[in-house]
């Protein structure tokens, strides 16, 4: 009898064990939803399990983004009468306000080292880029234009922050600006036209794990279609890497640089899709459709571990968060809700 006690045993901790060995590395996901009545931001293993909701608020909370080190989840609140940027621990506690201001402030974004985050602000009654403390201090305005400044992306080493702008022009370019504010300069200048495509103005900017490359949006003014492109940090230049007149989604760079993520709609409908590099030939890229339905699949995020990409699919009548192995296989349904989710971001293990 004691022997097959511990056999019981034994198995039960071998199963435990391989539980947790299936989950290690795989990190976080969030996302916003209005499951509880209320848009808030909720929380779960990369399985599914274990949700649940950090902020529990009256306010509405929006686009939940990760620290580098997932300990933290910066975030933009109503909470307080305005839109500002929150920043909480990973489980909800110790919530607090870093921008504190009765503008609109929005779309955070960390910089690598998780002590600083930048947003778009129209407190200066125009769209200028602040960056803040993660303590609420040494807030600073690095942008100072009349004109609207959007997107801000932090460059690999955190010394840069990359933006678009339009400046006046009718083209939207890129910029770069130092994080101290200093040092802005217009990284791109074209002159109208890219690979006899009509007008292209610049957005959603995403530095390459190296920081050699941007990838962003460039498309035409009237909003007809946009196009995935790729510009040198060193040099400026500008290269289409998708052609044609579909409605291309904001691309991702995978953690290991080789692959770019995106959506891309066409024909009144929307798929995942990645483009890899070919190892023998940097530069050459090859486009891959990872999901193929007849409801929209949109906004796809990366695993911290580059293997797996989650996104938010109405396949099922409403939004519902996916994720799919970088090769196509392995499609999973992670929340099921009659209300909508949004806003996925996928955040390493403490």
């Amino acid at each position: 009898m004691r022997t097959c006690i511990w056999m019981v045993v034994l198995v039960c901790l071998a199963l435990c064990l391989h539980a947790a060995g299936a989950q290690e590395g795989e990190g976080r996901i969030a996302f916003y939803s209005n499951r509880d009545g209320n848009v808030e931001i909720h929380a779960m293993n990369a399985d599914g399990s274990d949700m649940i909701n950090l902020t529990n608020t009256p306010a509405r909370d929006l686009e939940p983004v990760w620290s580098p080190d997932g300990s933290k989840i910066a975030f933009r609140s109503y909470h307080g009468g305005a839109w500002d940027i929150y920043v909480m621990n990973a489980d909800g506690s110790e919530l607090r306000n870093l921008s504190n201001n009765p503008s609109v402030d929005k779309l955070p974004a960390w910089s690598p080292d998780g002590s600083q985050i930048a947003f778009r602000s129209n407190r200066d009654r125009n769209w200028e880029i602040y960056v803040v403390n993660v303590d609420a201090s040494d807030l600073r305005n690095v942008t100072n234009n009349p004109h609207a400044d959007r997107r801000p992306a932090w460059s690999p080493d955190g010394s840069q922050i990359a933006f678009t702008s339009s400046r006046g022009a009718p083209a939207a370019q890129l910029y770069l600006v130092n994080a101290d504010g200093s040092g802005e300069r217009q990284l791109t200048n074209n002159p109208g036209t890219v690979d006899e495509l009509r007008t292209v103005s610049l957005t959603c900017p995403a530095w390459s794990p190296d920081g050699s490359k941007i990838a962003l949006l460039a498309g035409d003014l009237d909003g007809v279609y946009t196009n995935i492109a790729s510009v040198s940090v060193a040099t400026g230049e500008l290269k289409l890497l998708t052609s044609g007149v579909d409605r291309h989604g904001r691309p991702r760079w995978s953690p290991d640089g080789r692959q770019i993520v995106f959506d891309c709609e066409r024909e009144d409908n929307s798929d995942i899709y990645v483009m890899i590099e070919a190892t023998d030939q940097p530069g050459a890229w090859t486009v891959r459709r990872l999901t193929d339905d007849l409801k929209l699949d949109w906004f796809p995020v990366w695993s911290p571990d580059g293997r797996k990409i989650a996104f938010q699919s109405k396949r099922d009548g409403n939004w519902e968060v996916y994720v799919i192995n970088a090769d196509g296989s392995g499609l999973s349904n992670l929340t099921n809700d009659a209300a909508d989710d949004h806003g996925v971001t996928w955040g390493p293990d403490q």
